[in-house]
């Protein structure tokens, strides 16, 4: 593959970067649907928001591509910014969903103002002008000056944020609000908080959008018996769940160019580059970390055969961990299909499984398994991955192994 210097041809490598992708969640958006992206842990989620958050790429794919018609505001909600979190006014032990109101409005007010909606409002006393906006934002906060409990209606407040937005703007718009790691939300957020934000949507329809990204589906992320709390919320996502699977080949390349110009490396061989493909099934995190054995340590040369490139990359402390990182980011119960599926393999027997089983049809959907009328370790990908679990998983491993015990196998 070339990398030629012309600076649009540059351009049009990077918006083309994971592009079938863009394409499937750029069209969920454009028809106004909320998305739940999900994939391996080190997979390239976050890099992945990153691109959705671009203009050159909302350029590419949702208004050149879609014709899109409204102007899409893009807000990145990053769990890691979530502030910490007050009593619920039911039960002071656990928290209330303001520090997730707080955030939202934060973000919110910020877009809107980078994105100019209300520039044309110049009235300061108009509900919409940016200054009656930011008045309405720190009513959020409690005070010392104000009543002790402000938080309890801190929804209220971002509902009313929110529509003097839509009422203010004088074009047509949408806010498509995404969240980065939406796990961590999850755990620190209360169940009503997720019920208001459907709330919204149900107000807005079409002009409020979700977008997730998680490494596990949304119903395996919350107990079974809270489903009930979390299923109007969950439901937005029903028809709408995409999975972000390893680099295709077009994609491993620039990543590749990447890596070797950010570290003024000359790129591997066009014979090594498939062979790291090969051996790390395009997964980021795993190519990343294979790269090493290419440039400064050159363990990875010409003529070397696959099975030792393999064995070569699983040597590299920085490969065993990728590895881990997509182990741990596995349910107990799709890590008891591998365990499985490994501990038979060190026996010489054959473990059977199939697309019946819901566990195995995610394993597949996510990549770690290549499907077939019948699935056993040899099917398990990529290479290394496989590879580190039979290191991993000793001969005589329990069969009743525990669900702690399977999480740590791996570190």
């Amino acid at each position: 593959m070339n990398y030629p210097n012309n600076p649009a041809a540059q351009s049009q490598m990077r918006t083309n970067f994971r592009e079938a992708d863009l394409e499937v969640v750029m069209e969920h958006i454009h028809a106004g649907k909320s998305v739940e992206i999900i994939g391996l842990g080190s997979v390239g989620k976050s890099n992945f928001i990153r691109r959705l958050m671009r203009k050159d790429v909302q350029d590419r794919y949702l208004y050149q591509l879609y014709q899109e018609q409204s102007h899409c505001i893009f807000i990145g909600i990053d769990a890691n910014s979530l502030l910490e979190p007050m009593p619920s006014a039911f039960d002071p032990t656990v928290p209330s969903g303001w520090s997730g109101y707080e955030l939202i409005a934060s973000r919110l007010l910020q877009a809107v103002m980078d994105n100019q909606l209300v520039a044309h409002i110049t009235n300061p006393k108009d509900a919409s002008h940016p200054e009656s906006l930011y008045a309405l934002y720190h009513k959020i906060w409690p005070s010392e000056t104000a009543h002790s409990n402000t938080h309890i209606v801190a929804f209220r407040y971002l509902e009313d944020l929110i529509h003097r937005i839509f009422a203010g703007s004088n074009q047509p718009f949408r806010l498509i609000f995404i969240f980065d790691e939406f796990e961590k939300m999850l755990r620190e957020l209360p169940p009503r908080f997720f019920q208001s934000l459907r709330s919204l949507r149900d107000q807005y329809k079409d002009r409020i959008i979700y977008v997730t990204t998680a490494r596990q589906i949304l119903p395996l992320l919350v107990a079974e018996e809270q489903h009930v709390e979390y299923e109007a919320f969950f439901d937005l996502f029903v028809d709408t769940r995409h999975f972000l699977l390893p680099y295709r080949p077009s994609d491993a390349e620039q990543t590749f160019q990447r890596m070797s110009t950010r570290q003024d490396y000359s790129p591997p061989p066009a014979g090594i580059r498939e062979q790291m493909m090969m051996a790390t099934g395009g997964h980021a995190g795993l190519l990343r970390a294979a790269f090493s054995a290419w440039e400064p340590k050159k363990l990875i040369y010409e003529g070397m055969k696959d099975v030792q490139v393999v064995a070569t990359l699983l040597d590299l402390p920085a490969i065993q961990e990728e590895c881990g990182t997509i182990w741990r980011s596995l349910s107990n119960r799709e890590r008891r299909i591998l365990f499985e599926m490994t501990r038979m393999k060190h026996q010489g027997k054959f473990a059977d499984y199939n697309m019946l089983n819901p566990m195995v049809n995610l394993l597949v959907q996510k990549g770690i398994l290549l499907e077939q009328n019948s699935m056993s370790y040899d099917d398990i990908r990529p290479p290394v991955f496989s590879g580190f679990l039979f290191m991993s998983i000793p001969p005589n491993a329990d069969p009743t192994t525990d669900g702690e015990q399977l999480l740590n196998l791996a570190w």
